[in-house]
């Protein structure tokens, strides 16, 4: 997809108040674009602080843990190639609600599995899942509190 072609899918006339409805004032706006950031920034597959309930529950080592809450950010990380293209597409309400029912999903099975290479294919996932709604949401919340299309100056480098 060119650079042409990824400016052509961001209309240039967004509804007045986007992404809520024209009735939201804009504080109450901002203020819930700030509050999805909790979720974003505190959900993972295994938490250190419970890490000692985790090892004895499940019979492993802390190592295993701590290796667990590594994999999230190794998923953040895996999110950078796909950054362009993601954050150029101008989804916040498809892409909050996909990305959220994810992390639901995957709480869910990380907190109810024994086996220690589904929490951590589960931690890569969220982790990848938590980058994009993480970037989905910061650009949103520019572009709704600030004005200013911060995707225009995102460019796409050549490698090669």
């Amino acid at each position: 997809m060119t650079q042409a072609e990824i400016y052509t899918a961001v209309p240039e006339h967004l509804p007045k108040n986007f992404p809520f409805y024209n009735w939201v004032p804009k504080p109450l706006g901002i203020a819930f674009l700030v509050i999805l950031f909790i979720p974003i920034m505190t959900v993972s597959g295994a938490y250190t602080v419970n890490s000692s309930e985790m090892v004895g529950g499940l019979g492993i080592q802390s190592e295993h843990i701590a290796f667990i809450s590594f994999v999230t950010s190794i998923g953040m990380a895996a999110f950078s190639p796909f950054f362009y293209l993601l954050v150029s597409v101008r989804r916040q309400k498809m892409m909050s609600l996909v990305g959220f029912s994810l992390l639901a999903v995957q709480s869910y099975i990380c907190a109810n599995t024994d086996s220690l290479f589904i929490l951590a294919l589960n931690s890569l996932v969220m982790g990848f899942v938590r980058q994009t709604l993480l970037m989905c949401n910061l650009f949103t919340l520019i572009k709704y509190g600030f004005g200013i299309e911060a995707t225009r100056n995102v460019t796409q480098r050549a490698h090669g």
